[in-house]
């Protein structure tokens, strides 16, 4: 039986990151990630124009023969949900999980939402939460940082400093993270919240394959191959961080 992999789409190269997380909890399962870094940032361009780009790139994982797709740009979502639902595939939905766990382990609590000005801007969160008190946090620095491999060094434990500033003496239950990205900035976060609860993105999504049902392998390790425009050092440099073996192939 031919083995059907599991794709993983992303705008730039914020959700890399899962797919650490992923070999580990599905050794058997083949996974194939793309992103658009040639188009990236979508904000600002049309939708019909976004809506076709993302097109693009799920055309050619479901040429793959993808058997699910986890959509890990939070970015896509906001522009493509209508699009994405209409799949005739397994879709993973990150930002339906987070707003499903927020609900019903946070109704009521203090929480603050670390994600990207435009994100925030779009209440794509907010409108869904049940909060005593919410504080928004612009993350667009944290972003600049993470895209130049930027971690645990003084400029991002001072930007981080500056994104948790509003939130540094309030009483919070929970730090709600909008992308995989600032997974990679926990020491920074406990740094300055040392005991705070930062929500898993790479939790939820197992547990959302899990519900989904996918038909997962049992046999034969799984490998990991990745589509990006990026010279493959340089794709490897910025993301050194992420400890996965995976082959490389360079989008012309």
């Amino acid at each position: 039986m031919i083995k059907r992999p599991i794709g993983i789409l992303d705008m730039g190269i914020e959700g890399f990151v899962v797919l650490q997380s992923l070999r580990r909890e599905f050794i058997y399962e083949d996974f194939l990630y793309v992103n658009d870094l040639d188009n990236s940032p979508y904000e600002g361009k049309d939708e019909k124009h976004i809506i076709s780009l993302v097109k693009e790139k799920v055309d050619f994982l479901l040429s793959k023969d993808i058997k699910a797709l986890i959509v890990v740009s939070d970015c896509i979502i906001e522009y493509c949900e209508d699009y994405l639902n209409s799949l005739d595939i397994i879709v993973i939905n990150p930002v339906k999980e987070i707003i499903k766990d927020v609900s019903t382990n946070y109704e009521q609590k203090n929480m603050a939402l670390i994600a990207r000005k435009t994100i925030l801007e779009a209440k794509m969160y907010q409108k869904h939460f049940i909060y005593n008190h919410l504080y928004n946090l612009v993350g667009d620095s944290l972003n600049d940082l993470l895209d130049n491999g930027d971690i645990k060094t003084a400029q991002s434990f001072e930007a981080m400093k500056q994104v948790l500033k509003p939130v540094l003496k309030r009483d919070l239950d929970i730090i709600i993270i909008s992308s995989p990205y600032y997974q990679l900035l926990k020491t920074e976060i406990f740094e300055y919240l040392r005991n705070i609860k930062i929500l898993n993105i790479d939790d939820l999504i197992i547990r959302s394959m899990f519900q989904k049902k996918i038909d997962f392998e049992n046999k034969k390790k799984g490998k990991a191959i990745v589509y990006s425009c990026l010279e493959e050092k340089i794709f490897r440099y910025i993301n050194r961080w992420v400890i996965s073996e995976y082959k490389y192939h360079q989008l012309t």
